[in-house]
């Protein structure tokens, strides 16, 4: 158990505990100038791969895919009066995240011994 401690130790990089100094933005990189049209949320509705599983919402992307020309007008008005107002609701800031094993690691750890 130890070795494995001290493997995982060595590849893990501390973090300073002194920040970085902040730079202002430009103006180009304004999230005002932000125009969502219907071609482009048709794109990207259209962009979602089918085969893949629902988001935390429960709605399957091949809905999505399938109805993106009649779900990209209200989607782009939706998105747009959210922008505009500067809101974000709470729901859209939940993802699914599920961790992938990387046989790197494990496989190192087996060389060390258990």
């Amino acid at each position: 158990m130890h070795f494995r401690n001290d493997y995982l130790v060595s590849v893990f990089t501390k973090k300073s505990s002194i920040l970085g100094t902040c730079r202002g933005s430009d103006d180009s990189s304004l999230v005002s100038d932000v125009v969502f049209s219907e071609e482009l949320v048709c794109d990207k509705l259209k962009s979602l791969k089918a085969s893949k599983a629902p988001g935390p919402d429960g709605i399957h992307p091949a809905i999505l895919h399938e109805c993106s020309k009649i779900l990209s007008v209200p989607l782009c008005i939706i998105f747009q009066k959210f922008l505009d107002s500067n809101f974000v609701p709470a729901d859209w800031r939940i993802a699914n995240v599920t961790p992938i094993f990387k046989r790197r690691i494990g496989a190192c750890l087996a060389t060390i011994g258990c």
